[in-house]
Formats: C-alpha cells, sequence, structure tokens
C-alpha cells in the first residue's frame, strides 16, 4: 500500500464538501466570523435596531432561539426556514423577535475557504434577555470552539497519519474530506469521508480507526452552555516526487541484463 503526503486545514464546519462556488456550507470555518467586528458588533447592531424600531422584550427570560442564515459570498443573506415548529412554538417570542431585526442588518461576513468567498450558514444565538438586558458579550465569552484535550493539532496528525495508510494512487489536486460531530457531551459522532475513493469495507475500518485514537474532546459552548457542533478537516494530496523516483531505481534494478 503506498503512503503518501497530505496537507490538511481544519475547517468548521459543513456538510457539503466540493469546492465550486455555488456549493453551500452549512457551517462556518474554525475561528471565522459571520459578521464583520465579530459577536460584539453584532450585538451592538441589534441593540441599535432595537432601539429604533422599539421592539419588545420577551416576557420569559429563558427563550431562546438559534436562526440559521445564509450568508452568500457576496455578503446577501437568505433565511433558512427552520421546520422544528416544536422548538419555534416553545420559544416563540425569540423567534419573532429574530425575524424582525434580523432583515435590518447590513454588515455580513462571508466565509472563506483557501481565501476564497463561500456560501455558508451561520448558525447565530437569538438570546432576549442577553440582548436587552445585559452587557454585550464579547467573542471569547460569547463561544468557545471545541477542544480535543490533547491538543486539536494532535488529533488532526492522527487522522493524517491514518488516511495516508489507505491511500493508493500517488495523484495532487485531491481534496478529502473528513466531517464529524461533537456532541454536547464531548462524544465523537457522525464521521463521513468523502474523496477517498476507497470501498464502503475499506471506510468503515478508516472511521473505526479514528474513533479509536485516544483522548477525549471538550465540547462547544456558546454563553457557558456546552452545544452540539459540525466540525470538518479537509487534506490535500500532493504528488509525491521521491515516491515516483524510488519506484522508477527499483525497476531498474529489477531487470535482469542482457
Amino acid at each position: 500500500m503506498i503512503k503518501l503526503k497530505l496537507l490538511f486545514l481544519f475547517l468548521f464546519f459543513v456538510s457539503f464538501f466540493k469546492a465550486q462556488e455555488s456549493v453551500i456550507y452549512d457551517k462556518y470555518p474554525l475561528g471565522q466570523d459571520f459578521y464583520d467586528g465579530g459577536v460584539s458588533e453584532f450585538q451592538k447592531d441589534v441593540r441599535k435596531i432595537i432601539r429604533e424600531k422599539h421592539l419588545k422584550p420577551c416576557q420569559n427570560d429563558y427563550e431562546k432561539y438559534i436562526a440559521s442564515i445564509l450568508i452568500n459570498s457576496d455578503s446577501s443573506v437568505n433565511f433558512v426556514k427552520d421546520f422544528d415548529t416544536i422548538n419555534i412554538q416553545k420559544n416563540k417570542c425569540a423567534y419573532d423577535l429574530s425575524k424582525s431585526f434580523l432583515p435590518y442588518l447590513k454588515n455580513w461576513k462571508p466565509a472563506k475557504i483557501d481565501d476564497k468567498k463561500v456560501n455558508a450558514i451561520a448558525q447565530i444565538m437569538i438570546d432576549p434577555y442577553l440582548l436587552f438586558n445585559k452587557k454585550i458579550k464579547t467573542k471569547e465569552s460569547f463561544r468557545e470552539d471545541p477542544k480535543f484535550e490533547k491538543g486539536n493539532f494532535y488529533f488532526q496528525s492522527q487522522v493524517k497519519e491514518i488516511i495516508e495508510s489507505y491511500i493508493k494512487e500517488n495523484i495532487s489536486g485531491r481534496r478529502i474530506t473528513l466531517a464529524f460531530t461533537i456532541t454536547e457531551n464531548g462524544a465523537l459522532e457522525n464521521l463521513k469521508v468523502s474523496n477517498l475513493d476507497i470501498s464502503e469495507i475499506k471506510e468503515k475500518e478508516l472511521i473505526d480507526d479514528i474513533l479509536r485514537i485516544k483522548g477525549k474532546w471538550k465540547p462547544a459552548k456558546e454563553y457557558g452552555v456546552a452545544i452540539k457542533c459540525n466540525l470538518i478537516m479537509n487534506f490535500n494530496q500532493n504528488f509525491n516526487f521521491d515516491l515516483e523516483k524510488q519506484k522508477f531505481e527499483n525497476l531498474e534494478n529489477s531487470r535482469t541484463p542482457y
């Protein structure tokens, strides 16, 4: 089995993996903001709209709603329809409030993949109590990204070695994607690999190998509350010239002289 070298990028989330402009990523890459100036500027602008439009707070201080907004590469936005009617009814005031102020926000910031603007869905926590009553939260206090106990780089390196052991073709330019979920309890779930060109049996073996990596995850948090988070790892495969040179030399040495 040929072992080839990969370059990897660790990206925040997303279930659509092709790199064309028409593709919609369902999560923002790790560390990228959906709004110019980050969460603090987002909250400032929301509070300004609340004052200008004379919007009213919710009677239930515990209502929260996560709004899904498609932010296009040109900074335009579209609302993503929410089919969870039960959750909407439970948090009806927060839901209605989000519909009242989100259309007036202007400084949306597209996600970037390989330094190219792409279409991606931002999931935004709408907490009316904080918006009406609390001081503006900083980006750090608003959200904490998932962390592997031995370091995210360690986990990436282990995954990289595992994927390399399953690669058979010495080619360049192929992007292999691993998507997975870190639950509220820090469990690693829903692993999916794409563009590796292996059988279903081998893919299952690869996923089992990844699940055997020793170490625990610390879940993502928003406002100090643990949340489920989707993550992506992208690996760019590069052509290995040393490997091809070695194969050629081995072939030459194996030939019988006349």
